[in-house]
């Protein structure tokens, strides 16, 4: 059987999958993170009065990928990484998204790179490509893999 490139799964699997979260999107839920985003929101209009007051250019994209990873992050692990603030952070994490971007058909062709990738030590990935290593870490501490 082949996988279709858009990555189809069988039906039990969407239906767990989306059982799963399905929490996040209730009524309630989506109610409740109202405080939460307006937090956001005010951290986001504070960054561009600041860079306003100190005559910076505002690379929008790059503030934008602030609010929503934070936004996100808060929302859905109960913590915020403070991307907002860093704008070196940030721009590390738009080189590293940008990164998972352009590996990824290939990790789509050769699914099994990934099992390989995550049994190999952080380190080796540091030296090796220090954009992806990054990634790599996310999904390990997300994930709880050791």
């Amino acid at each position: 059987m082949t996988t279709p490139a858009f990555g189809t799964v069988e039906h039990n699997i969407h239906r767990k999958r989306k059982l799963a979260t399905s929490p996040f999107f209730s009524k309630r839920s989506v109610a409740d993170a109202e405080p939460l985003l307006r937090k956001q929101a005010e951290k986001l209009c504070k960054t561009f009065e600041d860079s306003y007051t100190n005559d910076e250019v505002v690379k929008l994209h790059i503030r934008y990928l602030g609010f929503t990873t934070d936004s996100v992050s808060e929302f859905a692990f109960a913590r915020s990484d403070g991307l907002q603030g860093n704008v070196d952070g940030l721009e590390d994490w738009a080189e590293t998204l940008r990164m998972v971007g352009a590996v990824f058909p290939l990790l789509r062709q050769f699914p099994w790179m990934i099992k390989v990738a995550l049994k190999l030590p952080l380190w080796v990935f540091q030296l090796v490509v220090p954009v992806l290593s990054r990634f790599l870490e996310l999904h390990k501490v997300s994930s709880g893999v050791p």
